[in-house]
């Protein structure tokens, strides 16, 4: 008899790559256009996702970057606060690090 927790976990870790994707495009489509609230809403949207999901699978390292990206992102993204300079770089580096979390989880 298969176990039903490790057949969700096992479920949730195949999801990874698609996630990886959707949320790289995301940030390529953000990178192209920073000012554009869409793109930003898109990144937002994901790693928020991500926060919720990944911990319930076990994913705990890629939850916490995933909550970190999406306090990072929230204010802009929801209440479409203007992105200064100085915020840019650190919002690419949280969404980054998820990429990277998902590719290596």
């Amino acid at each position: 008899m298969t176990d039903p927790i490790a057949a969700l976990h096992a479920r949730y870790r195949a999801s990874l790559p698609e996630k990886r994707a959707e949320l790289l495009a995301a940030l390529i489509g953000w990178r192209d256009q920073p000012a554009a609230a869409d793109r930003l809403l898109a990144i937002h949207q994901l790693t928020h996702k991500l926060a919720g999901s990944a911990g319930a699978y076990g994913f705990d390292a890629l939850t916490d970057l995933a909550r970190t990206a999406d306090r990072l992102v929230q204010p802009h993204a929801r209440d479409g606060l203007a992105l200064r300079a100085d915020q840019i770089a650190p919002i690419d580096a949280a969404v980054s690090a998820v990429c990277d979390a998902l590719a290596s989880a």
